[in-house]
């Protein structure tokens, strides 16, 4: 799943040595939506540790639109960027952001989806206030279809529930956008499966719940967006019930 044979080249890195967090966006062809994207992750108002942005670009052309779009960023001490010199699919890319995040923590955050600006202080507040037992923290949502991000107020305090393999009974769990990873359990994870894509997102998840202790935040801290989907497609919708199958067999075994 890691294909460590191709290269992830890097074009610039960030000044960032010791990240407390990493925030990875990987990306293909979606310069607009990603520069959006880049700024909720470095409009982190309230939190005041360290941490740092990588953008995983899967697509190997040079100087395409999103790199003149990212040299926006050259010198801002927080961002770093690579072109794959491959594209390695979604589940390969998603895994290559793990490998090349310096934080202690992952939070990936997809291309057109933004983080509420409280985001990283909520979610370290509540690792603080459960004495850091939790190393998979899902977050909830606000679904659009529109660009326009409402304010949303800050919560004084998450309310959470612990996230277990059982709660796949009741819904199928993906989205993987703003959810947070203790770096060093995701190897023991297996990472993202090319061979339950479209659905990898929702495999993975049931699976390192196996592994992790997780929990599920009560308020939305994420944006997520639905106008531009790959499962909307109706040949990715296909896909998506016939591994849909396969994960349920999975689940019975």
């Amino acid at each position: 799943c890691f294909m460590k044979d191709i290269k992830s080249n890097l074009i610039f890195d960030s000044s960032i040595c010791n990240p407390i967090v990493t925030i990875p966006i990987p990306t293909y062809k979606r310069e607009q939506l990603l520069q959006e994207a880049i700024e909720s992750a470095l409009h982190q108002d309230s939190y005041t540790g360290a941490y740092d942005i990588i953008v995983v670009e899967n697509n190997p052309e040079r100087d395409d639109d999103t790199e003149t779009s990212m040299d926006r960023y050259r010198d801002n001490p927080k961002v770093a960027y690579y072109k794959n010199e491959e594209n390695l699919g979604q589940a390969g890319n998603w895994n290559r952001l793990y490998e090349l995040a310096k934080g202690d923590y992952v939070v990936m955050l997809h291309d057109d989806d933004m983080l509420f600006p409280f985001y990283l202080q909520a979610l370290f507040s509540l690792l603080m206030q459960t004495d850091n037992q939790f190393e998979l923290v899902y977050p909830s949502f606000l679904f659009s279809k529109e660009r326009t991000v409402p304010t949303v107020e800050t919560p004084s305090k998450l309310k959470y529930r612990v996230f277990k393999r059982e709660d796949y009974i009741v819904r199928q769990w993906g989205i993987p956008s703003g959810m947070m990873i203790l770096k060093k359990k995701f190897g023991i994870t297996g990472g993202f499966n090319v061979d339950f894509y479209p659905i990898i997102d929702q495999e993975f998840i049931y699976r390192a719940l196996g592994y992790l202790k997780g929990c599920v935040v009560y308020y939305p801290i994420v944006f997520y967006y639905i106008g531009v989907n790959e499962s909307m497609k109706p040949d990715t919708a296909k896909d998506i019930v016939y591994k849909s199958r396969m994960f349920n067999h999975l689940m019975r075994k």
